[in-house]
């Protein structure tokens, strides 16, 4: 792998901090010297915070769903739109968003945080209905060395699960579930 090339400013700021509690990618962003694209591009695709092999709770840009990113306040809709359409070209590294359209310094420093480019840990949203009962549940799955684990099942407070979660009010797949004798 080739070195990483930062202004010495920077690579000063980011050895000498002290104490050397970095939390998120988007700290560094803030940075004297790192507001530049090249710059940025090098600090996303190079610099990790922390030595956790996993990072739980980020979002995966490859699969991330248009509700999901309309979630983070500081995306606009054209940014949404510009990460949907770029899933297609598949992110292979946090650097690619410094080429989408908006993700200026600033939006960049604010939101790196929430993503990831891979992912084990799926969230699987389900609505079922029995008679007049509907039940919403979101569940957490993990996979690991192909195997697929349950970490965690919720259900979401909320009545209208159907608007909250972004979808159609006729659903394009059903299945019944019939309870064998």
């Amino acid at each position: 792998q080739a070195p990483v090339s930062l202004p010495v400013n920077l690579a000063q700021a980011i050895v000498q901090r002290i104490p050397r509690n970095w939390t998120g990618l988007g700290q560094i962003l803030a940075l004297p010297g790192a507001a530049t694209p090249n710059v940025a591009k090098s600090i996303l695709n190079n610099l990790q915070v922390g030595g956790a092999p996993r990072l739980p709770g980020k979002i995966n840009l490859n699969t991330a769903t248009q509700s999901t990113l309309q979630s983070i306040s500081q995306l606009t809709p054209d940014m949404v739109q510009a990460v949907i359409s770029r899933q297609t070209q598949v992110f292979t590294s946090l650097g690619d968003l410094v080429d989408i359209p908006g993700f200026s310094n600033t939006v960049l420093r604010d939101t790196v945080d929430y993503f990831s480019v891979v992912s084990s840990t799926f969230c699987v949203r389900v609505l079922g209905q029995a008679g007049g009962t509907t039940v919403a549940l979101e569940v957490m799955i993990d996979v690991q060395n192909n195997k697929a684990k349950v970490v965690g099942v919720s259900e979401p407070p909320l009545d209208d699960m159907i608007t909250r979660w972004g979808w159609a009010e006729d659903t394009t797949s059903e299945t019944e579930l019939v309870a064998k004798p």
